[in-house]
């Protein structure tokens, strides 16, 4: 699609672990820009639901996790941001009406702290303040 993408990582609403979901972004203003396709099915992904109820996660683009905030695109934000997406990957537009519901669109707004300021994050620095993005076979023990 010639679109960019990330690794999300949410945390479950109910479960409280933690979700992993590659998806394509769309740069936006500092920020990222997902949609809820679900390849078009009638439901929206549970990573959007995940978003609505616990809005801090984490994006991991080229190998950096950067904490993040999420906010629902809502309105005449919605409408500009849903074109710039459907310019970037035409399929979406094609799933929005295949599934008969709005999809979900989120802006993923980098959140910064006070000590960023302070030193140049290197992967390695970034990484530390991210969720362990480990295999669960590694990060968990083989079972």
């Amino acid at each position: 699609m010639g679109v960019p993408a990330l690794l999300l990582v949410t945390t479950g609403r109910t479960s409280g672990v933690l979700r992993r979901s590659p998806l394509v972004y769309v740069p936006w203003q500092g920020s990222f820009a997902v949609v809820g396709s679900n390849f078009g099915k009638p439901q929206h992904p549970g990573w959007t639901a995940n978003l609505l109820a616990l809005p801090e996660a984490t994006v991991v683009v080229r190998g950096r996790g950067v904490p993040v905030r999420a906010r629902l695109a809502e309105g005449g934000e919605r409408a500009e941001l849903w074109s710039a997406f459907v310019a970037a990957a035409r399929t979406y537009q094609a799933y929005e009406e295949r599934c008969g519901r709005e999809l979900r669109l989120f802006l993923l707004d980098p959140v910064h702290h006070a000590d960023d300021a302070d030193r140049d994050l290197d992967p390695p620095q970034a990484d530390r303040r991210c969720p362990d993005l480990r295999p669960r076979s590694q990060a968990f023990g083989a079972r």
